[in-house]
């Protein structure tokens, strides 16, 4: 099974991350998981549609080539944060 694990922080130390290349190194015999960062994919601005910017069609292909797609995100003050 191919997955595609999402960093959702941009900080360069991350709990999320640690826990992406955890489930990777430690079920690797039960699936392929590619971790990816959203260090370079733009912040969504309404008034600039980004859709066509490399980064995010880079993550859009990876995304629809994967069986499935784990979000690991941070939480500040009872939600998600904005990035």
């Amino acid at each position: 099974m191919k997955l595609v694990g999402i960093v959702g922080s941009n900080a360069d130390f991350s709990y999320n991350r640690l826990l992406l290349q955890y489930i990777k190194k430690h079920f690797k015999s039960l699936i392929d998981i590619e971790i990816l960062e959203i260090k370079d994919i733009p912040l969504f601005n309404q008034s600039l549609d980004q859709t066509d910017s490399a980064s995010i069609q880079k993550l859009n292909r990876k995304i629809l080539n994967a069986d499935g797609v784990i979000i690991a995100t941070p939480e500040h003050n009872h939600t998600i944060p904005a990035g």
